[in-house]
């Protein structure tokens, strides 16, 4: 494994604890001021056990993409079969877009229970939305969004294919922020719909 990944892993792995001592120490200002409790310690102890890792989101490979202006991404895929696409930062997957990916995929029902609902007026036959890729890159910085979240329509108990219906639903934040941040959606693209 190249030293660039293995940085970009101890990152990933790093920006996880962040996450998770935040989230830790939010939940004990909100419920558990009655109750002493020590997150150093536990924090320290989880780490310990088991340190969150690339697994999280799986091994990142560049891909090209092949549009008016090529460009290199790196692109992971969960359980699922979700892709994570990241932009590329000096050869590796981008730190931040990893931090940000594991945010999101922790945040993932949340998020695309929301994304849903904006699609509501695009389902017409009976089937369902799957999502099949969280966009951290060119993408959707083109779109000016955070992230995009793009869903297929999979009518039935059919396969996708390359005509299924397309949207990508994208994820802005009007007020930069650290603690939770709002998002509002809009549908940047729709693609295989009936005129």
């Amino acid at each position: 494994m190249s030293i660039s990944r293995t940085s970009a892993y101890a990152d990933l792995g790093d920006a996880c604890l962040r996450y998770q001592t935040a989230r830790i120490r939010q939940k004990h200002l909100q419920f558990g001021r009655h109750c002493r409790l020590e997150v150093d310690a536990l924090l320290a102890r989880a780490a310990s056990v088991s340190r969150p890792g690339p697994a999280t989101l799986g091994e990142f490979v560049l891909t090209g993409r092949l549009t008016a202006c090529p460009r290199d991404e790196w692109m992971a895929v969960l359980m699922d079969s979700t892709e994570i696409v990241v932009p590329d930062f000096q050869g590796a997957p981008s730190s931040l877009a990893i931090e940000k990916a594991v945010s999101i995929v922790q945040s993932r029902a949340y998020l695309e229970k929301r994304a849903l609902q904006l699609l509501v007026p695009f389902t017409r036959d009976s089937g369902h939305w799957q999502l099949v890729t969280l966009d951290f890159g060119i993408e959707a910085q083109r779109h000016e969004c955070e992230f995009l979240m793009c869903f297929a329509f999979r009518v039935g108990s059919g396969e996708l294919c390359i005509t299924s219906p397309y949207v990508e639903i994208g994820f802005s934040l009007p007020v930069p922020t650290d603690d939770n941040p709002v998002f509002v959606l809009t549908v940047r693209t729709s693609v295989g719909f009936p005129s």
